[in-house]
């Protein structure tokens, strides 16, 4: 969608996130970016990842406004996905120092489970959060982004603690 076409928009319309494939209402404009409210948290998202949706099923929008995820249809299993990963070692459940890898491997290996993950649910947006420190563990996260062609662009987030992933399919 561009620029212009938020224009034409109502109040309310249902609008689906291109990079996400969330879905939401339609709020409002901002300076040149689009307010949607999604799952009841309003965000600013540039109109070029936005598409007009149709309105979801009763079900569907009821969760919406309630911020809950819709029940599962026809034996389809759903299962809540967050796509930040936080990187420091607090923050990861599982590491045993006598497990004979480094902290560092540990690290890397879980960042890899959850990039993975994130192709598996074609997810268009993830963050890793690495933190600031000498700079290891970000230039090994993003050396290890390479060897995922699904995987286009990193950004810096955060002052440099994180790393914003967008993935293409």
């Amino acid at each position: 969608m561009d620029r212009n076409a938020l224009q034409d928009l109502w109040i309310g319309d249902w609008i689906s996130v291109t990079l996400t494939g969330a879905r939401g209402k339609f709020e409002g404009i901002q300076g040149d970016k689009a307010l949607i409210s999604i799952n009841g948290q309003r965000q600013l998202i540039d109109p070029k990842y936005l598409e007009l949706s149709d309105e979801p099923l009763e079900e569907e929008s009821l969760a919406d406004l309630l911020g809950i995820e819709p029940e599962p249809q026809s034996g389809e299993v759903k299962t809540p996905f967050n796509n930040i990963l936080d990187l420091h070692l607090e923050k990861l459940p599982g590491y045993s120092p006598g497990s004979g890898q480094t902290i560092l491997e540990y690290q890397l290996k879980q960042c890899r489970l959850f990039i993975e993950e994130i192709i598996k649910r074609k997810i268009g947006m993830a963050v890793i959060v690495h933190g600031k420190g000498q700079g290891v563990l970000k230039d090994a996260v993003i050396h290890l982004t390479g060897e995922f062609p699904e995987i286009k662009h990193h950004l810096s987030r955060n002052q440099g603690g994180a790393l914003e992933l967008l993935f293409y399919y």
